[in-house]
Order: structure tokens, then C-alpha cells, then sequence
């Protein structure tokens, strides 16, 4: 069963039809990036809950730690660059280079990096990762006894611990980063 069409119909519905797909693979790209952060986070609950049981920590346990660590960041961090290089390109891809749209979102993304140190330092952390070496070197494991309704509970968390100083000294980090990560120094 056909139905037929004009050329100009189905050029128009195929176009849309494309740029559907663009969207929907915007869509998938953010979607890796909540797996990935869902993920991050699950693995350092069920390390808390698991710390909270146990108590006891060994130094192969401590070395899988944190290696599941690394490849959890590592993997939250390249998911969230993967979306925002491929979404200027699919912006792009939507509305042309010259687009009101797109040169928005580079605007955006631009004042969003000047004015929040935490989206620089993710940047940073990103690259040193990908090209330098993996940032997380430990963690800790404290725990405090907080009075709540009336109670007394134990609070039980994980810290992952950043190879501050590789990441202080990495040339290839830009130097207005890196003079900013020295002021939060521990």
C-alpha cells in the first residue's frame, strides 16, 4: 500500500525525519551521562554501606576501590565531553553554523566556563585523566556520630581522595586553572 507523494513532500518529510534522529541521539548521549553519574554514585553507596557492615579494609580491597573509582570518573567525565562536543555538531547539524541557536549555545557555554570554577576544574580534571593519569590515589572512609530527633545515628561516608599535587603541577592544565585549584590546596 503507497501513497503517493510529491517530491517536495517527501524531501520535507525525510528532512524532518533526520533531524528527528538528531534529536533523539542528543537525547541518548544525555541519558550515558545519568548512567554514568547514577553508576558513580551507586558505587560509592554500596562502598559505604559495604564499609559500614564490614569495617575492615584491606590493601587488595583498597586498590580495587580505587580502581572502580578512576573507571567510574573516568567514564562520567568522557560521557559528559562526548555531549557537549557532539551537541554543538548536532546544533549545527539542526540550525547551520550561522544560526542564532548556535551561536547561543557557544555564548552559553562559554560564559558558563568564565563564571563557574567547578565546570573549569571537570575540564581539567577531564583532559589530565585522558592524557595524563588517573586522578584518584585513595580515599577515606569516615564516619561521626550525629544526634538526629533524638537519636544518635552513626553517619558513615566515602571520600575520594584527588592526586592533588599531579594535578597542581600538570603543565598542560592552563595556569589560571591551576592558580586556582593552589587556593583550595588542603
Amino acid at each position: 500500500f503507497f501513497i503517493e507523494i510529491s517530491e517536495e513532500k517527501f524531501l520535507t518529510t525525510k528532512d524532518s525525519k533526520d533531524k528527528l534522529l538528531v534529536v533523539l541521539d542528543i537525547g541518548a548521549k544525555f541519558e550515558t551521562i545519568i548512567q554514568n553519574y547514577y553508576e558513580f554514585e551507586k558505587f560509592m553507596l554500596l562502598q559505604t554501606l559495604d564499609h559500614s557492615i564490614r569495617i575492615s579494609i584491606t590493601y587488595s580491597t583498597s586498590n580495587e576501590t580505587i580502581s572502580q573509582f578512576n573507571r567510574h570518573l573516568s567514564n562520567l567525565l568522557s560521557s559528559l565531553r562526548i555531549y557537549r562536543d557532539h551537541t554543538l555538531h548536532n546544533i549545527s547539524d539542526l540550525y547551520g553554523k550561522d544560526s542564532e541557536c548556535f551561536k547561543e549555545t557557544v555564548s552559553f557555554r562559554e560564559t558558563i566556563y568564565d563564571n563557574c570554577f567547578s565546570y573549569r576544574f571537570m575540564e581539567a580534571l577531564r583532559g589530565f585523566t585522558q592524557h595524563r593519569a588517573l586522578p584518584i590515589k585513595g580515599f577515606r572512609l569516615p564516619s561521626n556520630r550525629l544526634e538526629m530527633h533524638g537519636q544518635s545515628v552513626i553517619e558513615y561516608r566515602i571520600e575520594p581522595e584527588l592526586d592533588f599535587r599531579a594535578i597542581v603541577t600538570e603543565k598542560k592544565i592552563k595556569k589560571e586553572i591551576r592558580d586556582e585549584l593552589k587556593e583550595l590546596e588542603p
